[in-house]
């Protein structure tokens, strides 16, 4: 039974709760800076990547203030949040706001601190991974691997055992197959690192393609196999959508908090609810580690937590009928991490932009920078 918590509870999650800085990265995950084989991280950097690290905990501090000051009745703050987690008559309930806010201190505990993933199930320490090539793609004709990454026969037939010829992988291809939208079929990928089999899209004919082929893929988190992992990829660090791989980024591009200028107009001038190019979008002023931080969303809390009915939205505007970001609804925006990551860059602009002459600041609750 859900109880209404008072308003005392709320105000304990300030921004000063989570701790200042970010645990290494090296201790918080496996991660490997020396090469980009096997999904290693060479080409982003360990200076780079813990940089991102902690501009998502800062980013989750600024969360924290945004639950303070949506409690405390500050009007950028109810706009924002109301906007980005709707709910039918706001303002949200005390335990409505209490459930975003226990989300953001959780996974900014996590950054700060480490711990258990997947909801606390998962105590290995997580794999962070620069690109899909800690996966080998095969084929239900490839040989089956063993626990310790050997071949083995069929006992009927003396030949290498194939992942066809094997129970256990028929089951869980199907079983994944059904899970896939469409008429998508489940392919085998084997890791080394896990010496394991996951079943996933094939996403290109190509035995090298992985969950970074093709334009829009950015990152993904895997609680299938143990320890969990997350897959950032090249797109995520400035690569071109035609080119995500390590080859084709010889260096990361770090983008931090608040360096792309704001460029508010009047609210008034602005469309509601449907995009509009001709203005600028809070997703114009993402910095780099939205990616990450959405990811650890997913990585902490589990798969259950972080993907609503609908589906994952990433979307501010989308055509027609599907859903988006702005005025999602609260019940599938508390199980959406774009909609967190998108609020706490948005009130980080908020709050590091000065008012104006009448006392207006920055404000993206329409998804568009506006101000006044």
């Amino acid at each position: 039974m859900k109880l209404r918590l008072c308003a005392s509870i709320i105000l304990g999650l300030a921004s000063n709760s989570l701790a200042q800085n970010a645990r290494a990265v090296g201790t918080l995950f496996q991660v490997d800076f020396t090469t980009n084989n096997e999904g290693g991280c060479q080409y982003v950097g360990q200076a780079f990547m813990q940089n991102i690290l902690q501009d998502s905990l800062d980013l989750l501090r600024v969360g924290t203030q945004l639950v303070t000051d949506y409690n405390n009745n500050v009007a950028e703050a109810r706009r924002l949040l109301d906007s980005f987690f709707r709910v039918a008559n706001p303002p949200m309930t005390a335990a409505q706001l209490q459930t975003i806010g226990t989300t953001i201190n959780g996974v900014g505990t996590w950054i700060a601190n480490g711990g258990p993933v997947n909801n606390g199930q998962v105590t290995g320490i997580p794999y962070l991974f620069c690109y899909h090539s800690w996966l080998q793609k095969q084929t239900m004709s490839s040989p089956a691997f063993d626990t310790a990454g050997e071949t083995y026969p069929n006992i009927y037939t003396g030949t290498e055992m194939l992942l066809n010829q094997e129970q256990m992988y028929i089951t869980r291809q199907q079983q994944e197959t059904n899970a896939l939208p469409g008429s998508t079929k489940a392919v085998p990928y084997w890791s080394p690192k896990h010496r394991a089999y996951i079943f996933d899209r094939g996403y290109a004919a190509s035995l090298n393609a992985g969950p970074c082929t093709g334009n829009g893929y950015f990152g993904v988190t895997q609680h299938s196999l143990n320890p969990s992992s997350i897959t950032l990829c090249p797109q995520a660090f400035g690569a071109g959508s035609n080119a995500n791989t390590p080859a084709n980024l010889a260096t990361a591009h770090y983008v931090g908090r608040r360096s792309v200028a704001a460029n508010p107009v009047p609210r008034a001038t602005v469309p509601t609810g449907t995009g509009n190019n001709n203005f600028q979008k809070l997703g114009a002023l993402t910095p780099t580690a939205i990616t990450l931080l959405h990811e650890i969303f997913h990585l902490v809390l589990g798969n259950t937590a972080t993907y609503a009915p609908v589906g994952e939205v990433y979307d501010l505007f989308t055509a027609g009928t599907n859903v988006q970001v702005v005025g999602l609804d609260y019940n599938y925006a508390v199980a959406n991490p774009e909609s967190f990551a998108l609020a706490v860059v948005a009130y980080d602009y908020t709050i590091a932009n000065g008012a104006n002459v009448a006392g207006q600041r920055v404000e993206f609750y329409s998804g568009y920078t506006t101000q006044g």
